[in-house]
């Protein structure tokens, strides 16, 4: 017989409770988990209780499910589908990470566009059921404030009180490592394949490979520049506000299409990368007051004029 949906998540709630892993559930580990802040230590009992219909004095897998199941109401669905959905999101991470080095310029454009719309998903999910856990937690909280809290089993844990304080014994409770260190699996995998992601895609490649015709009345051409500073090292904090200031206004101009800024270890250079939409944007930019202000501050502050050159790039490959 196959296992109902969404059951291997009640599985995974065992494992992470069942600290001992003796395969079973003692008072302990089920208060240390289950815990919440608002039940009451002998809620916890008479739950513990509840659940436990074998009357063992412990608590097995079938009885947890079991328990659970007869609550889910319209959950069952969601955690059939949070199943479904882990299955199919680690599946295509890992399609993904042996695909994308050899997918054609725009087929890696979709492929980054779609792993950080599946990101933006899933984040405006957890932002929607945040909201609820955290009105239904005041709700109890307030009803509640009058009568005492189960204690803390876990040393590690945090105290009760405050919103903030139970979303950190809920992840807590979910882990054996420190709250701060907690992150949910699903979304650090997506994270992770993400910031490997950008940092190809950061990298100065422009697979062009098919011949591109081009009418020399729609040949529009972006810029880039490359500007390179060596600072004096007594000089560097004063540069950097500077260069902070700069980059600031520079990225809300019109035309600017990208900024980028490398600074080099055990050195005191600066390399500054801009991508303008055109020459005429470029020229715009210098005149602002604020480009000649970091011009004139630079005077003082580096050892030599600094290194500027530019190319020319179709302007189609960064639409």
């Amino acid at each position: 017989m196959s296992e109902a949906k969404g059951k291997s998540i009640f599985l995974d709630v065992f494992r992470r409770a069942d600290k001992n892993d003796d395969g079973a559930l003692s008072w302990e580990e089920f208060s240390s988990f289950f815990s919440d802040g608002i039940l009451s230590t002998e809620d916890l009992k008479k739950l513990f209780a509840e659940i436990d219909t074998h009357n063992t004095s412990n608590i097995d897998t079938s009885e947890l499910y079991e328990y659970f199941k007869k609550e889910m109401g319209p959950f069952e669905e969601v955690f059939a589908g949070l199943e479904e959905m882990n299955s199919a999101v680690s599946n295509a991470l890992i399609q993904s990470a042996k695909l994308y080095p050899e997918k054609r310029f725009f087929g890696k454009f979709a492929t980054r566009f779609l792993l950080k719309e599946v990101l933006g998903q899933m984040n405006s999910l957890q932002h929607q059921v945040d909201v609820a856990v955290d009105k239904i937690d005041e709700n109890e909280q307030q009803s509640k404030s009058t009568e005492p809290s189960a204690e803390a089993q876990s040393p590690a844990r945090p105290g009760r009180g405050g919103r903030m304080i139970r979303k950190l014994i809920s992840y807590s409770q979910q882990t054996s490592i420190d709250a701060s260190q907690v992150k949910s699996a699903l979304t650090a995998e997506v994270n992770r394949l993400a910031e490997i992601i950008d940092k190809i895609e950061n990298k100065v490649k422009f697979d062009v490979i098919e011949e591109e015709e081009v009418d020399m009345i729609d040949n529009k051409m972006a810029i880039i520049v490359c500007r390179k500073f060596q600072v004096f090292p007594m000089a560097l904090a004063k540069f950097r506000t500077a260069l902070k200031t700069y980059i600031g206004a520079t990225s809300q101009q019109n035309g600017c299409l990208h900024l980028c800024v490398r600074s080099f270890t055990r050195t005191d250079s600066f390399t500054v990368y801009e991508i303008w939409a055109n020459a005429d944007d470029l020229h715009r930019h210098f005149a602002c007051e604020f480009s000649k202000a970091f011009m004139h501050s630079n005077i003082d502050l580096l050892e030599r004029p600094e290194d500027y050159s530019k190319m020319a790039v179709p302007e189609s490959w960064w639409n």
